[in-house]
């Protein structure tokens, strides 16, 4: 099993392969902001990096978050940039954009499997 820094390295190291600039976010006053910031062509995408696999498939997606997360989610959207979040499921990547309100509801609602599966892509 990768560990949070692993598959943030290498889902960064996707990122510049194509082309993006990519830095690691750690305001220290600020909990909540994702993990990366990716910008490329006038495109800026805040990333988040999460492993699915902690957690188990009936628990709610929330217990992957901090407390602060799903909140600052919804102020990024509101502002124009919604967050990516990016991770790995059984060997998968996958991810969903936090596009919508209902996306960080269902983070409370929704048991891990049935929040992927209703939100996410694999890669």
């Amino acid at each position: 099993m990768k560990t949070e820094r692993q598959l943030q390295t290498r889902i960064a190291n996707e990122f510049k392969n194509d082309g993006w600039m990519v830095e690691h976010l750690c305001p220290p006053s600020c909990a909540g902001w994702p993990d990366l910031i990716a910008i490329k062509d006038g495109q800026v995408r805040l990333v988040e990096i999460k492993d699915f696999d902690q957690i188990n498939p009936g628990r709610k997606m929330s217990a992957l978050f901090q407390r602060s997360q799903p909140p600052y989610y919804l102020k990024c959207l509101k502002a124009g940039t919604p967050v990516t979040v990016l991770g790995c499921l059984d060997g998968s990547t996958l991810g969903f954009v936090v596009d919508s309100e209902t996306k960080v509801t269902d983070f409370f609602e929704l048991g891990r499997d049935e929040y992927l599966e209703k939100h996410c892509e694999r890669k």
